[in-house]
């Protein structure tokens, strides 16, 4: 009988992590569950919450790591370059960052925080224009329920 090696509880951590990161990318928050988590890692659902106390701090420290890697990226490729070369190089950067299905969870979050900085930008609060309402939008619980695999192509 084969016996398998135990992973330290740092390696473990990192692989509940990756492995949550994958799920939450596909199903978000609300239709991860923590028992295929676990089960993917070959662990009880008790021991994730012993690691992260609850799913939600799971994805908060998702979260994290996807927003630090966004943010290293955008350094490392900005490197010392100012202006629109930095700029064009963080794009590209950027660009590439969202290829990685992990980093899925991030995206409609910075896709919004872009439109609400342009609405800022644009002054929409002031306008009484039909397309304007949609910019004026405030973050709120549920508001990215509706992305799904499928709908964040």
């Amino acid at each position: 009988m084969e016996r398998r090696q135990r992973m330290s509880g740092p390696d473990r951590r990192q692989q509940v992590l990756r492995i949550a990161a994958e799920e939450f990318a596909d199903g978000g928050l609300h239709g991860t569950s923590t028992e295929v988590i676990a089960r993917r890692a070959e662990i009880t659902q008790a021991y994730i919450f012993r690691l992260f106390g609850t799913k939600k701090a799971l994805f908060l420290e998702v979260m994290i790591a996807a927003f630090d890697r966004v943010t290293e990226g955008m350094r490392a490729a900005a490197g010392g370059e100012t202006g629109l070369e930095a700029l064009a190089r963080m794009g590209a950067q950027y660009t590439e960052l969202l290829s990685d299905r992990t980093s899925l969870t991030i995206k409609a979050f910075l896709a919004f925080g872009l439109l609400l900085n342009n609405g800022a930008a644009l002054q929409v609060a002031d306008l009484d224009e039909p397309w304007a309402a949609g910019a004026r939008t405030r973050i709120q619980p549920g508001l990215f329920d509706h992305i799904t695999t499928e709908t964040n192509r």
